[in-house]
């Protein structure tokens, strides 16, 4: 941490330190692909400096609208280096409810998962809107720029400008408890220190080529800290889910990439520890022994280990949140120790 004082050093240092170490995957029907280090931090800055040809510069506001992916989290970082906030939105959400974030946030520049979600932004017909860009490549796109063909477009790097700790990083919209949801803004220090708190709590546990199973949408803070940033900094392997994280695609992913970390939703645990714990002790012997004094501690063990290795036998920590564990499945974890 010594010559890190910003995010993007953040992606520059681990970028050189990490070169060849595997970044993203993510599962593409029966095979899985992967980007390096050196790769997206190449690709980035290229990027970066096709976002400032085409006029982004420091306190602008570009939206996002797109689940987690490669070119969501490249742009969102060489956004970032530019000194752009950054205003993500879920594909999931109303087109009401796009209208209205991007008129209120007064964005330049609007990025798009897919060919519905572009022609609806452009029927929006908003007048600060002077870009949409594709994150994903489509040959049918013709109308619309891409995150790829701005990559191909530009040759040259582009450094971080320097970026003051009071700088708007991010503008989530929350639920209000009347009319449309709002603008929080949030400040590069913001980001920092929720990063400091993650580093304080389980980083020495967490280790360069760990792990990390990405649940949580790019939109959620917690996403962008815990999962992004954090992973970033740790050269870690961040592993997208590109469907919902139903408990199966959760337990298929962990077996094959065996993560440190993994936040995920209450339900999902729930689930998990219901089919594929519950069942093992569900018989009067397991129950027996769990009673006696002087083995209990070691058939506790034995618990923890049949949960870890649910989601992969690695795993050092579990969060979950945004919603009440069921009382029952979270006194099961706590009585043996998890």
């Amino acid at each position: 941490m010594k010559n890190i004082k910003t995010l993007a050093d953040i992606i520059d240092a681990s970028a050189q330190k990490y070169p060849n170490r595997q970044l993203f995957g993510y599962k593409v029907r029966d095979r899985y692909e992967w980007i390096t280090y050196a790769d997206f931090h190449q690709k980035m800055e290229r990027l970066r400096k096709g976002f400032s040809d085409l006029g982004m510069k420091r306190g602008d506001v570009i939206a996002i609208i797109s689940s987690n992916s490669v070119p969501f989290a490249m742009t969102v970082y060489a956004a970032y280096g530019i000194g752009a906030a950054v205003v993500p939105m879920y594909e999931v959400q109303k087109a009401e409810d796009w209208a209205y974030i991007i008129r209120d946030c007064g964005a330049r520049f609007v990025f798009v998962s897919n060919r519905r979600i572009a022609d609806t932004v452009a029927d929006f017909a908003i007048e600060s809107v002077e870009h949409i860009v594709f994150l994903a490549s489509d040959p049918n796109n013709t109308e619309f720029d891409s995150v790829e063909k701005i990559i191909d477009r530009s040759h040259e790097p582009m450094k971080s400008l320097d970026i003051d700790d009071n700088t708007i990083a991010d503008i989530l919209y929350t639920s209000g408890t009347t009319g449309f949801s709002k603008g929080v803004m949030i400040p590069y220090r913001a980001l920092w220190s929720n990063l400091m708190f993650t580093l304080q709590s389980f980083g020495e546990h967490v280790h360069p080529g760990d792990a990390i199973l990405s649940t949580l949408p790019m939109a959620h803070t917690y996403g962008m800290t815990c999962e992004m940033i954090f992973g970033f900094l740790q050269g870690c392997h961040i592993h997208f889910l590109v469907r919902q994280p139903a408990p199966s695609l959760v337990m298929e992913a962990a077996a094959r990439i065996r993560p440190a970390i993994l936040i995920a939703v209450p339900l999902v645990i729930e689930k998990i520890v219901r089919k594929h714990v519950y069942q093992r002790l569900d018989c009067h012997r397991a129950r027996y022994l769990l009673q006696l004094p002087l083995i209990k501690n070691r058939v506790k063990t034995r618990v923890v280990q049949w949960i870890r290795d649910q989601f992969g036998g690695n795993i050092y920590q579990i969060m979950t949140g945004g919603a009440p564990m069921n009382q029952e499945i979270e006194q099961f974890l706590m009585s043996v120790g998890f």
